[in-house]
C-alpha cells in the first residue's frame, strides 16, 4: 500500500508544494467517498465535522527547495516534451512500451 510508504508521500509533498496528512484509516478513498456522499445528500453540512472523526497519523510538510527544483525540471520538461512527441510521431525513436 503506497500511504504506507513514508519516503512516497514525502516525495508527494515534495512534488506539490503541499501538505500531506497522512490518517489512520486503512481505506482513505473509500471514506472520502462517503463522506462526499454524506455532503451531497445533505447529511453534514461542512466537512469541519469530519475534521472530528479523522484522526491524523503524521503531516508530512513539503522541503520547499526540492519543490522549486522539481518546478523547474518540469518547466524543462513541458518545453522538450513537444520536440519528442513530434521525433516519435516521425518514428526517429522508439516509444516506450
Amino acid at each position: 500500500m503506497v500511504t504506507q510508504s513514508a519516503w512516497w508521500i514525502q516525495l508527494i509533498a515534495n512534488m506539490f508544494g503541499k501538505t500531506v496528512i497522512l490518517n489512520d484509516t486503512v481505506d482513505a478513498s473509500s471514506m472520502g467517498a462517503a463522506y462526499m456522499g454524506m455532503y451531497a445528500t445533505g447529511r453534514i453540512s461542512n466537512f469541519e465535522a469530519v475534521k472530528q472523526v479523522i484522526k491524523i497519523k503524521k503531516v508530512f510538510e513539503p522541503d520547499n527547495n526540492i519543490f522549486l527544483l522539481y518546478k523547474k525540471q518540469y518547466q524543462a520538461f513541458k518545453a522538450l516534451y513537444p520536440a519528442f512527441k513530434k521525433l516519435q510521431a516521425e518514428s526517429l525513436i522508439n516509444p516506450i512500451l
